[in-house]
């Protein structure tokens, strides 16, 4: 392979940055950096034609990277949002380098991004979901499916829910662990989560919190039904013999009720946005949906549901009671002067 100079290349930078990055970063984030910089960063700058030396390489260089996966010529175009991924490992790797004194500058600033195309959540509305609950009532998986619409949780966040998070004494449930999927190991549990600001507490409603007592009792029978197979945890939803859900098994699980029970096609995660378009067509604002749902900033809260103030807003307009016949005939009049 022809080599443009004598130093280190940007492949091995690649790998020299996953195993520092490794060590300073939870594991779910490691494994999406390696797996971007496995399946898309180094087979494109491992080709001859695209293979620098980390202290070689330039903006222009990066740009023809980004343009190959953006602009789709010779494969098909990936998302604004994946290009930004893909961006994520190369600028670590040359911030890496730069810090290290294998290379002196970063040209990333100057690479133009493609633009970030927005998709509206697809939802359920509160008719849909009654209907839907009304459908599933008996599935063991429907507790676990209310709760997440009611309070709008991500999955990693229901999942993670355990005894300790629920306070009867006081009638509140807090959101203080997670369960995510791993590539290496099913799925991880921590004490975290997602943000500061995820880390909430909700009121314990009267029947949510008779269905918790109701799962506590289940769980004491199951514990004397399976006897030494049980798999003691402190986790609220769980299989009969105590063993955790997977993520992966909720989410298809969800999908096939779905399908059962006629309802759109939408992801488990949408549960969560289907709380938000409740929250707003009953008039709270913007402040209350962010603090409900554990959104880190305000303006997280409305990049995401700008679309559904907008659809408030035109019932807002339809419902304003000023006599339009008035308005119809300055409209005439108009036109009379006009001509």
């Amino acid at each position: 392979m022809e080599i443009k100079s004598s130093k280190i290349l940007f492949t091995d930078a690649v790998e020299m940055w996953l195993e520092e990055i490794e060590k300073r970063v939870s594991i779910i984030t490691f494994e999406s950096y390696e797996r971007v910089a496995k399946n898309y960063v180094i087979p494109y700058f491992i080709e001859k034609e695209n293979c620098f030396y980390i202290d070689e390489v330039t903006y222009l260089d990066i740009q023809r990277f980004v343009d190959y996966y953006s602009l789709g010529k010779e494969r098909p175009p990936l998302s604004g949002k994946s290009i930004r991924h893909l961006m994520n490992v190369v600028r670590g790797t040359i911030v890496f380098a730069c810090r290290n004194g294998y290379a002196t500058d970063n040209p990333c600033s100057l690479v133009i991004m493609p633009k970030m195309t927005k998709r509206d959540p697809t939802i359920l509305t509160e008719r849909q979901l009654n209907e839907f609950f009304e459908l599933i009532q008996d599935d063991p998986m429907f507790p676990l499916i209310y709760v997440t619409a009611f309070y709008g949780l991500r999955r990693s966040e229901v999942l993670g829910l355990k005894w300790d998070s629920i306070d009867f004494n006081n009638k509140t449930i807090s959101i203080k662990h997670t369960v995510i999927k791993s590539d290496k190991k099913g799925f991880v549990e921590q004490d975290t989560t997602k943000t500061a600001s995820s880390r909430r507490e909700y009121p314990l409603t009267p029947a949510i919190e008779s269905m918790f007592i109701n799962l506590r009792n289940l769980e004491d029978s199951n514990r004397k039904k399976f006897n030494k197979l049980y798999q003691e945890n402190d986790y609220v939803f769980k299989w009969d013999y105590g063993k955790m859900y997977s993520p992966d098994h909720v989410t298809r699980h969800f999908k096939r009720l779905l399908k059962n029970a006629g309802m759109p096609d939408i992801r488990f995660h949408d549960l969560r946005h289907s709380c938000a378009s409740m929250l707003v067509s009953k008039g709270f604002k913007l402040k209350d949906i962010q603090e409900w749902l554990g959104h880190a900033d305000i303006q997280t809260t409305a990049n995401i549901y700008a679309h559904l103030y907008k659809e408030r807003k035109d019932k807002i307009a339809q419902s304003i009671g000023l006599d339009n016949s008035l308005l119809e005939q300055a409209n005439c009049n108009l036109i009379e002067i006009s001509r």
